[in-house]
């Protein structure tokens, strides 16, 4: 579900929502205003990840930029926990000390990869536009 939400976020995708939300805890209605907070469909979008041979599965890694801010999105899609390396984010989006977690609960990335659970992600945000990394 927190996965989807980012996705949401970053894409400025529709959010669908159905059933009773008298029902729905005060914690999951939280990420769910936070979702709509984040989310800007005006962003441009692109993903990092070049696929290769047939797609199995979306992007693992989503930017949004817009004209105050940028969104970092980080994915596993797959059915078991993942390392995922920063070096080629680092490459792309430059310093990632500039970027601070979308989340409250969320705690920004240290080391060189992030550990991710099966079908988790991580959701990071830069206030101002991300500094485009040059190539060696």
């Amino acid at each position: 579900w927190h996965s989807f939400l980012n996705l949401c976020a970053v894409t400025g995708g529709a959010l669908e929502v159905s059933g009773d939300l008298t029902r729905v805890s005060d914690h999951r209605k939280a990420r769910l205003s936070r979702t709509l907070a984040l989310s800007d469909p005006r962003r441009s979008v692109r993903c990092l990840d070049l696929p290769m041979g047939r797609i199995v599965q979306p992007p693992s890694v989503w930017i949004a930029e817009g004209r105050t801010d940028a969104l970092v999105g980080i994915f596993n899609w797959s059915d078991q926990a993942a390392e995922v390396p920063l070096q080629a984010l680092r490459a792309a989006v430059g310093s990632l000390t500039t970027l601070e977690p979308a989340w409250p609960d969320q705690s920004r990335p240290r080391g060189s990869t992030i550990a991710l659970p099966a079908h988790g992600s991580v959701l990071l945000r830069r206030r101002g536009r991300l500094k485009q990394a040059t190539s060696p």
